[in-house]
């Protein structure tokens, strides 16, 4: 009904017509339409959280240490009872002075003034000499002695370590 595209000023138009062309193409308003907002910006995501470190392992105890086994004895300077069979041609003086003191073996006097004869009996030792003679021999003449066995053992192969123990 009104032409909007008119080149007179809208002051002048009717309220009708001012109605008319603001409605349909935003000429002649009384009033400016306000401008169109900006969009309104996405809400801001909370931070981010520092990722939780793993949990700290206990430290590993240090490994076991072997068992000790007491020291071995010095050997003997002497075997009393190798070549006993021809000991005063085939010993040293050192050797039978040695034996004669430690074992009564190779003594050039009687052994008489020894308290034991370790080569009597010798052959049943374990049941036939008393406590008292298996003792002498032992520490004098090294005969007699009980076996030593050595301690037994145990071994765990695992990574990363080693293990033994005492059974």
């Amino acid at each position: 009904p009104f032409n909007c595209n008119t080149f007179d000023i809208p002051e002048n138009w009717s309220i009708a017509k001012k109605a008319y062309c603001c409605e349909q193409v935003g000429k002649g308003c009384t009033t400016t339409p306000a401008p169109t907002p900006p969009p309104t910006p996405p809400p801001t995501p909370p931070p981010t959280p520092p990722p939780t470190p793993p949990p700290t392992p206990p430290p590993t105890p240090p490994p076991t240490p072997p068992p000790t086994v007491p020291p071995t004895p010095p050997p003997l300077p002497y075997d009393c009872n190798a070549g006993v069979a021809n000991w005063m041609a085939g010993w040293s003086d050192a050797k039978k002075a040695w034996c004669c003191a430690h074992g009564g073996q190779g003594c050039t006097t009687p052994a008489a003034s020894l308290p034991y004869d370790c080569n009597a009996g010798f052959n049943n030792w374990q049941a036939g000499w008393s406590d008292g003679k298996k003792n002498w021999c032992c520490t004098h003449a090294a005969r007699g002695c009980a076996p030593v066995s050595p301690p037994k053992m145990c071994t765990l192969w695992g990574d990363p370590h080693v293990i033994s123990f005492d059974q």
